[in-house]
């Protein structure tokens, strides 16, 4: 195994946390000492050059440079106007460093209390062929957690710090943070940044659902990232490794009391169309797979059937979230290839969770949108009265009269000029015909422009297949 490992760290309030309990942590018997013996690996630490001076004093940091190289790299923060931007900066730098040398890439934040034994596990992940690891922390409160830490943890020679994931997990029920408690799915000011959602499993420990997460460790030759810094696209699953049980590895991440206090401050609850617009801003392939696979942060696990029942809620959740997402996506496109009206349509249908329930829950996806020239040519009035809150029925027969469960290969059917026959989302029959150009549903052309989403196809049509129903008249209320 080759790999550079990575630290960003500057500032007194983040250079005493690394030099407190990150680095004695990671210096722990089962943790860098082991990850250090499976192969090549360096330690590249990015800093200012104070700082360095700080670092190397420490009795700590004398371990680490008796367990495997490391590397200075120096900085001048004070010269970019933004901190988070010259991270980025920075982090993408080690990530292209690492590529060129052939090796895995591993963040180690410097704000982190590590388990003993993380990077033991780290190591044999990553030993079976693992090109992307993910892994989370639980978020507690560094003015009273750091003290406790301290005092409770097994002190190793060689100013090591030794705690295992229960004990650690002990203490960061302790000391949670509100940025942690406001992520339950029950919260009443759940976040403006939702990147995961968390239930509480009474007396064992609580279980989450990522929505997104940073690479924790990875290949840059395997693993290409978006500009929101995720996977671009994953070609082989089998090399992702997911940490989903806190006995595998775990680790505490610090932040003072007040910090970010305007992410939660502001009541709000759940709300899955605003998760789901959140969600897309960082989509990512590999987020379904995060997302479908429950976390389990515990201090043992005595009531099994109290987990089930937690990851039956978040399933449900989950479902609904996802349903939600693509139909947002699905507007979105809409929008995009000039189906306004579709888009409206869709748009209102994503607000309803009836309407997610009963239609987007079963992917992939064939949608015939009609055009808006064909929308417009409904009655008068038609339009508006699927907007309004009482036809809510009759909008969702309509849009489930241009849904297919499945992919119909437009394309392929094009080749073999093939005549089939479909089924909507209610069972009414749908006829393709694609032995003629264009190819026609239900006698109505489809327009050359096609979308393929990741689980859905979108194909415009010049009508409407359900044009009785919408423009039949009002229902008695």
């Amino acid at each position: 195994m080759h790999c550079h490992l990575v630290t960003v760290v500057w500032g007194t309030w983040h250079v005493d946390q690394y030099l407190n309990v990150n680095l004695p942590t990671l210096i722990a018997s089962d943790n860098l000492p082991v990850f250090a013996k499976g192969g090549n690996v360096v330690y590249r630490i990015f800093t200012t050059e104070a700082d360095r001076a700080t670092l190397r004093a420490a009795p700590a940091f004398k371990t680490l440079e008796s367990l495997l190289p490391v590397r200075f790299e120096i900085v001048a923060p004070s010269t970019v106007a933004d901190p988070i931007e010259m991270h980025h900066r920075l982090w993408s730098k080690a990530i292209e460093e690492a590529g060129r040398a052939g090796c895995m890439v591993l963040f180690i934040p410097p704000d982190v209390i590590w388990s003993n034994g993380a990077f033991a596990h780290t190591g044999e992940v990553l030993d079976r062929g693992a090109k992307a690891m993910f892994m989370t922390y639980l978020r507690v409160i560094s003015e009273t957690s750091v003290p406790e830490v301290l005092r409770s943890a097994h002190r190793e020679t060689d100013a090591g710090l030794a705690l295992s994931p229960r004990e650690l997990m002990e203490i960061g029920v302790r000391h949670v943070h509100p940025l942690m408690l406001v992520y339950l799915r029950d919260s009443k000011h759940f976040p403006i940044h939702p990147e995961f959602l968390m239930w509480t499993v009474p007396g064992e420990g609580v279980l989450l659902r990522l929505l997104a997460r940073e690479l924790f460790a990875f290949d840059p030759n395997r693993v290409k990232l978006s500009p929101q810094a995720l996977p671009e696209r994953i070609t082989d699953w089998s090399e992702i490794h997911l940490v989903t049980d806190s006995d595998e590895l775990f680790a505490l991440s610090l932040a003072p009391l007040w910090k970010d206090t305007d992410w939660y401050l502001e009541r709000s609850k759940f709300d899955p169309l605003e998760v789901a617009r959140w969600w897309l801003i960082y989509d990512s392939p590999v987020n379904d797979y995060l997302v479908q696979r429950p976390l389990r942060f515990h201090t043992g696990i005595e009531r099994e059937d109290l987990w089930r029942r937690a990851e039956r809620a978040s399933a449900f959740c989950v479902q609904q979230l996802r349903a939600t997402r693509e139909i947002v996506r699905v507007s979105r496109e809409l929008a995009h290839i000039g189906c306004q009206h579709a888009a409206t349509l869709a748009s209102v249908a994503a607000a309803k969770t009836w309407f997610v329930r009963r239609t987007m829950a079963r992917l992939p996806l064939t949608i015939f949108a009609p055009s808006d020239e064909a929308i417009a040519g409904l009655s008068a009035g038609t339009l508006d009265d699927l907007l309004r809150p009482r036809h809510r029925e009759k909008l969702v027969r309509l849009l489930r009269r241009h849904i297919v469960a499945g992919s119909l290969n437009l394309p392929s059917l094009r080749k073999r000029r093939a005549r089939v026959e479909a089924r909507d989302l209610d069972g009414n029959r749908i006829e393709v015909d694609a032995s003629q150009s264009p190819i026609r549903v239900n006698g109505f052309a489809v327009q050359p422009a096609e979308r393929s989403l990741r689980n859905i196809d979108i194909h415009v049509i010049d009508g409407t297949l359900a044009e009785s129903l919408a423009t039949e008249g009002t229902a008695t209320e």
